[in-house]
């Protein structure tokens, strides 16, 4: 065949009607494409009027107070890193305040995990050493206020943190140091408890720079002992604390191995202390319009690409802000008991709230409820609800435990509505601020105590390192400490090891992993609740026993 014939087969293909077909596909996909961005462009466009710029920054603001709170209360031993990349992917520039408001609250809920928190505190400070700076300023001022309240289990956790800043080096040595010379000067058994606290915490740091410095304080320590200058409670106290120092610390590390996470070169110090006039800066918690918001936010993404390598592209960015507007909307209307399920939902969820907060008791309210014309499906909505408004009152009211026992009563539908959604509010327990985790937990404490839902429930339960978080740990610490509290420590502990329950709580109480058991002997030790830790004591000498006969 020849070059010229070969042309024109091409020709008279291309110009078929099959592919005249084609073409004009093609061309519509074109349109339809070029229109489709059109609407996109128009869709994502940024806010004009001061108003909307107002309130876009506002909802920003709002969204990334979730992120935060959220990613701090999740964090633990075993995925702090993942936490720190996730951290540093928000902007901890303007929401530093919000950040650090964040990790003093959830360190003052589980002071046991203060060297994760401060963990977390010295690596964003090597990058934004601000943040570690106002740490020091805000956890000063709370002490300050602890100690002129007298409120002793509250200076207790702020000296843990401070001691475990000091450790990471965030904080230098003068702050601790100047705290311990002061209690000392007033030794009353108060004191001294605190001086002990700080002591088993920052002593083997201390040992290693400032032995010299510390010694009289020891001294003075072993003289309160030896002349009995203070209660048996306390002078045993120091003994531990002695006994401590002579064995090196080994049970108060400065800094275990999966912490250290920060080469030496890389720390800061902030050189802060009593005297050092305090700027807690408070307005930082609050929405603040930004006038320079856009070249700010832009700033920050420069800063973000030179901490975690990544690349600020303009469509990224676009992208970045068509997500966050969706997710700042749906938070805020979650706020105001909305969603984007249709002005209908609106509505019946209004309807349910008004109806909540306008009763004068809870059998009316229950009456009122069940009263509501609600679809196939909206019963779901109405628990949902109920837990809502339980979690917005500033402290738990009892009227919300009685109204929900009474629905799952009267009905096994709502039943087990409350059993779903004890499922879902223990998983998504780290979105909730500290207020919130302690009313829904004494919520659904009293749906326990009453049987109004089941305690077999218990079996989503793990009570290891990785299964939960911290605010996972708090809803059970408050849970199990209100349930030990209505009903005693005899019936509770009976209930708990009944045999319908063995199963059930197997993940509470395992009998097989060694660091579990130790996890959650130390767990409910933590809490007070010294009797449910035994069984725990009773499995780890088991399996100790029986991996020693495997051994042999």
């Amino acid at each position: 065949m020849t070059q010229q014939e070969d042309d024109n087969n091409y020709s008279n293909e291309i110009n078929s009607p099959q592919m005249e077909e084609i073409k004009t596909d093609i061309q519509m996909n074109e349109e339809k494409e070029e229109k489709i961005e059109k609407q996109e462009n128009k869709r994502i466009e940024k806010p004009q009027t001061r108003k909307e710029r107002e309130e876009y920054q506002k909802q920003s603001f709002i969204a990334l107070k979730r992120t935060l709170n959220g990613l701090v209360n999740k964090v633990s031993l075993s995925n702090i890193k993942t936490i720190i990349v996730e951290l540093f992917k928000e902007n901890l520039v303007r929401g530093k305040g919000l950040f650090v408001n964040s990790v003093i609250r959830a360190q003052d809920a589980e002071p046991n995990f203060s060297n994760i928190y401060a963990t977390l505190i010295a690596v964003i400070n090597t990058k934004i050493p601000a943040i570690g700076e106002l740490t020091i300023h805000r956890i000063i001022h709370q002490f300050n206020l602890t100690i002129k309240r007298e409120e002793e289990d509250g200076s207790l956790r702020k000296l843990q943190f401070i001691a475990q800043l000091t450790n990471q080096q965030v904080c230098s040595v003068t702050l601790p140091l100047q705290i311990l010379i002061q209690l000392m000067k007033n030794p009353t058994d108060e004191n001294i408890e605190k001086v002990v606290t700080l002591l088993l915490n920052v002593g083997e740091y201390f040992d290693s720079i400032i032995k010299g410095k510390i010694q009289p304080i020891y001294e003075q320590l072993r003289g309160i002992v030896s002349r009995k200058k203070a209660s048996e409670r306390i002078c045993f106290k120091i003994n531990q604390l002695l006994n401590e120092r002579r064995n090196g610390f080994i049970n108060y590390p400065s800094v275990i191995e999966e912490l250290d996470l920060i080469e030496d070169e890389d720390k800061i110090t902030h050189t802060v202390d009593l005297t050092t006039p305090l700027n807690t800066m408070d307005e930082l918690n609050l929405f603040k319009f930004d006038e320079e918001f856009e070249q700010n936010e832009r700033k920050w993404e420069i800063k973000k690409a030179e901490i975690i390598g990544e690349e600020s592209e303009e469509e990224e960015d676009d992208d970045n802000q068509i997500q966050e507007q969706q997710k700042t909307k749906e938070e805020t209307e979650i706020e105001k008991f909305d969603d984007q399920t249709g002005a209908e939902e609106i509505f019946l969820k209004k309807k349910i709230y008004i109806t909540i907060m306008s009763c004068y008791n809870f059998e009316e309210c229950v009456h009122k409820l069940l009263s509501l014309k609600l679809r196939e499906g909206e019963e779901k909505i109405l628990v949902e609800m109920v837990i809502e408004c339980c979690s917005q009152e500033k402290t738990y009211k009892k009227y919300y435990g009685l109204a929900s026992e009474r629905l799952c009563v009267l009905h096994i539908l709502y039943k087990n509505l409350f059993i779903d959604q004890f499922k879902i509010q223990y998983q998504t327990i780290h979105l909730k601020d500290m207020n919130q985790i302690r009313n829904i937990a004494m919520l659904y404490s009293y749906l326990f105590y009453s049987n109004a839902i089941p305690w077999e429930l218990f079996s989503i339960i793990k009570l290891t390192d990785d299964d939960t978080t911290s605010s996972s740990r708090v809803f059970l610490k408050i849970m199990f400490q209100n349930l030990f509290e209505e009903m005693g420590m005899k019936e509770f502990k009976e209930k708990l090891f009944s045999n319908e329950l063995q199963e059930s709580v197997r993940g509470m109480f395992p009998t097989e992993d060694k660091e579990h058991i130790i996890f959650a002997f130390n767990f409910f030790k933590g809490i007070g609740l010294v009797e449910l830790a035994k069984p725990l004591q009773q499995n780890y000498l088991a399996l100790k026993e029986k991996m020693k006969k495997e051994n042999d």
